[in-house]
């Protein structure tokens, strides 16, 4: 669990496909992890495997490459990094799994002011899980939502999230890693369950939508 609160960039050192996973190297510079550790790369979480040094080596699976823009990094990107929360420590942000919904597409850039408002396309599929005012994260980076429209959504940033992340100089085109708030996520998958099983066929039986009146009741 992570708070989408970036810690450092780090600076990818290698990427070597293995089939249709891959594995990723990248120098964290004075960001303190061991083996086992689970760290978010430009918000995906991934494993610690191997550490010499600032470099630490970590595989990406065939499901991460699909769904993240992980497998297209090269070596001299930078990436932002954030370790796992904490308990106790103050949660800044909002809680983020660090499980990758899609790559989404930055569509526009408009300067408003000190900040500036990035507008996001991702696919129709995750648009029910975004509102206005909700948390989301892009590329690691805990964010408030302040428009949708159709399949896209707005996120306003300030001027030090631009100066102490990747985000410095965003472009038009570019690939991000978007994670839904984790309420709408579950909420969406309440809303689609049938929360009570047919006699017929047990608790495998297909799935019809709606959050039943009788079941909220409960």
């Amino acid at each position: 669990m992570f708070t989408g609160l970036i810690e450092a960039v780090g600076r990818v050192e290698s990427i070597r496909r293995k089939g249709a996973g891959a594995e990723l190297t990248v120098d964290i510079g004075k960001l303190s992890v061991s083996p086992g550790d689970s760290l978010a790369v430009n918000g995906a979480c991934l494993t610690v495997d191997v550490i010499k040094g600032s470099r630490v080596k970590m595989s990406l699976m065939p499901e991460t490459v699909r769904l993240t823009n992980l497998g297209a990094l090269h070596a001299g990107d930078e990436v932002n990094l954030e370790r796992a929360l904490c308990l106790g420590k103050p949660l800044g942000g909002h809680f983020v799994s660090g499980h990758i919904d899609a790559a989404g597409e930055i569509a526009e850039l408009k300067a408003e002011d000190d900040a500036l408002l990035v507008r996001v396309a991702v696919p129709a599929e995750l648009m029910p899980m975004i509102a206005v005012k909700g948390s989301i994260t892009v590329e690691g980076i805990s964010l408030t939502v302040v428009a949708v429209k159709g399949n896209c959504f707005t996120v306003s940033l300030v001027e030090y999230t631009r100066q102490v992340t990747t985000m410095k100089k965003p472009v038009v085109g570019r690939r991000v890693n978007v994670e839904v708030d984790i309420l709408a996520r579950y909420t969406k998958r309440l809303l689609e369950a049938d929360p009570k099983p047919r006699p017929d066929k047990g608790a495998l039986s297909e799935q019809r939508p709606g959050l039943l009146e009788e079941w909220l009741g409960r």
